[in-house]
């Protein structure tokens, strides 16, 4: 189920210029006191209780050990709000394959699918190490 949530946020939101929102609010938050509430409320605070049964329902089948609730939400939001303040950043991060000669490419991943953790060789899907 969260391989499943991750790779629908890529597709829905992390892969769009929609994501250009989670930076925004970042740097404009106390400018704006105002807009920054109604993102908690309506962004933030919906995100976290979706997170938080995720990781529960996967505690109460046995699939992740307990864990503090709190800082699993954050453990999931982490890399992805970090990609998000990177593909809508000015500099992006240097392509591995330019830096290696192999040519120049975009640094950004894909917006043609859901991307997945790296997977067993042979496994449908993309890996993200690949991508980068």
């Amino acid at each position: 189920m969260l391989r499943f949530f991750m790779g629908m946020w890529w597709q829905r939101v992390g892969c769009t210029k929609v994501s250009g929102i989670t930076k925004m609010m970042l740097t404009e938050a106390a400018n704006f006191p105002e807009l920054a509430h109604f993102y908690q409320q309506e962004v933030i605070a919906p995100a976290h209780e979706l997170i938080r049964r995720m990781l529960q329902r996967g505690v109460d089948r046995g699939e992740f050990g307990p864990i503090d609730m709190n800082y699993g939400i954050y453990v999931v939001l982490a890399p992805m709000i970090f990609l998000q303040v990177i593909m809508n950043s000015e500099r992006r991060l240097p392509d591995r394959r330019a830096a290696r000669g192999a040519g120049a490419r975009s640094s950004t991943l894909p917006c043609t699918g859901p991307v997945h953790p790296r997977r067993p060789a042979g496994a449908p899907g993309r890996d993200l190490q690949s991508t980068w």
